[in-house]
């Protein structure tokens, strides 16, 4: 679908289509030469590819790019920090944030210049829903949650897909009757989790499965990472859970320090036999619950990105949670052939 999404729009508009070979796709450096030599206009990444990009990248990315007009975010949540680097980066750059699912129609898209500002959202919202009337937010009774709260998307219309191709059972699970539309119709479960801002756009807050309980207390790991991309200079993080159901889990925190933000809080150190920050500790409670605030902070140069999807990679080696008295140190990335792998963080998908 994202295939044909990609391909068929710029040929109905008269454009060119240009097919980007696989092993350039995911180099930053040869994707950069790759859309400077064909003058590239248009073109949709992951906010991961992006972020990949503008770390290999110099100051004069947006004249090596001066021809992109249009650059499209999909796939992933984008934090303010990145918007706010894409937009000084690449200045003359249109930078569209889209939530669209294969299995329906585009959900809601919209300009970042517009939304990176809005104080109410945790990440930047992706603009207001296309088709409102077919769009529930429901909780886990199948209710609808009330006004401002946020529940799980689930999506329904006209351009619904009818299911899966002979796989009845799954298609019951992923498209749940819609009892509040025509009989017969149906809605498609997203798996995302998701609200209305006060202005009527749609944020997404990622995956339903990113809520874990640490100490009996439900945490979002996504609101966890926001307050960090807030008041730490950092490019990006991620927060996972580290310990099994019934045991005392802890969060741990991956994050990528900005050398040249002189804006955020950027003097913490590091406890190299924990793992832990007073410094950052300090700052984080300001704004999060005591639970909420990772145990164990891990700096890494970059977060590897899948080779097939462009998101960050849940498997790779360099991503190792550091033992109870490890020195966490800071973490180069690995090749992706490494033998070993690890359970590590990843952004949050849809």
């Amino acid at each position: 679908m994202f295939f044909i999404w990609e391909m068929m729009r710029p040929l109905l508009r008269g454009a060119t289509t240009v097919v980007i070979p696989d092993d350039v796709i995911y180099d930053p450096n040869a994707l950069i030469r790759f859309l400077e030599e064909y003058g590239i206009t248009e073109t949709l990444v992951t906010p991961s590819l992006l972020e990949a990009v503008l770390n290999s990248s110099g100051s004069d990315v947006g004249e090596r790019l001066s021809n992109l007009r249009t650059l499209w975010l999909n796939s992933e949540v984008v934090t303010r920090t990145l918007a706010r680097r894409a937009m000084e980066l690449l200045p003359d750059a249109r930078l569209l944030n889209v939530y669209s699912c294969s299995k329906t129609h585009e959900v809601a898209a919209g300009d970042l210049r517009d939304l990176v500002e809005n104080t109410e959202s945790t990440y930047c919202a992706v603009g207001a829903p296309m088709d409102p009337e077919h769009l529930y937010l429901l909780n886990a009774g199948g209710s609808r949650v009330p006004e401002g709260e946020a529940g799980e998307l689930f999506v329904g219309g006209d351009c619904l897909a009818r299911g899966y191709v002979d796989l009845p059972e799954k298609t019951e699970e992923s498209f749940p009757e819609d009892h509040s539309s025509r009989s017969g119709a149906r809605m498609y479960r997203t798996g995302d989790r998701a609200r209305i801002l006060s202005d009527g756009s749609l944020e997404i807050l990622g995956r339903v499965v990113f809520m874990v309980k640490i100490w009996g207390y439900s945490v979002e790991l996504g609101a966890v990472e926001a307050a960090i991309e807030k008041g730490l200079a950092v490019r990006s993080c991620v927060v996972v859970s580290e310990g099994e159901e019934g045991e005392d889990k802890r969060l741990v925190a991956y994050i990528v320090p900005d050398s040249e933000d002189d804006e955020r809080y950027s003097g913490w150190s590091l406890d190299p036999k924990t793992g832990r920050s007073k410094e950052i500790r300090g700052i984080l409670q300001d704004s999060l619950p005591h639970y909420a605030v990772p145990s164990v902070f891990v700096e890494l140069e970059s977060l590897p990105i899948q080779g097939t999807s462009g998101k960050v990679d849940p498997l790779n080696s360099c991503l190792h949670h550091p033992a109870p008295h490890a020195p966490p140190g800071k973490t180069q990335v690995a090749s992706p052939d490494s033998p070993k792998e690890h359970p590590s963080p990843r952004r949050r998908h849809f």
